[in-house]
Formats: C-alpha cells, sequence, structure tokens
C-alpha cells in the first residue's frame, strides 16, 4: 500500500513538474510595437517646442547683464588663445 501511495504521489509530482515545464516552455509574443512614423516625430517636437515657448519668459535686466558678460568673456578667451596660436604659427613656420 506504501509503494501504491508512492509510486501516486512520484506521478503526481512528475505531472507537475512537467506542466511547469510546459509553462516555462511556451513563448508568449508581446505585440509588435509600432515606430512613430515621420509625421508623428514632427508633431511630438512641435509639441515640445511649444511648451518651451510657453514656458519661457523675458529675462530681466540683471539675469541679461550677467548672461551678456559671461559670453563677452567666453568670446575674448577663445579670441586671445586663437590669436596666441596665430602668432606661435607664424613665429614658428
Amino acid at each position: 500500500m506504501d509503494e501504491n501511495n508512492n509510486q501516486e504521489q512520484k506521478q503526481e509530482n512528475q505531472n507537475i513538474v512537467s506542466q511547469t515545464n510546459n509553462i516555462e516552455k511556451k513563448h508568449v509574443e508581446k505585440p509588435k510595437e509600432r515606430k512613430p512614423g515621420l509625421i508623428a516625430k514632427l508633431i511630438n517636437t512641435i509639441k515640445q517646442y511649444q511648451r518651451v515657448l510657453y514656458v519661457a519668459q523675458k529675462p530681466d535686466k540683471q539675469e541679461f547683464m550677467s548672461s551678456l558678460k559671461i559670453s563677452l568673456i567666453g568670446i575674448t578667451i577663445l579670441g586671445v588663445i586663437g590669436y596666441i596660436i596665430f602668432l606661435i604659427y607664424n613665429l614658428v613656420f
């Protein structure tokens, strides 16, 4: 009797294992995501531009002056570096 119960138990365990293996083996395909077309991308980009323009505001005088100073300092530094390279090139060659 114990042998019968043991065999039945083994059979049930094998059935459970085979069922779980079958479940794991099934390949469920995900639906293919459609890539947005050119027009959809263009519309999305325009919406992003509109959102930026809506949030943007005119800078006050202090903010404008600080941006102007930083830009002028950067342009001056690049000009000086370029002039130094120009002088070195003319002196060497």
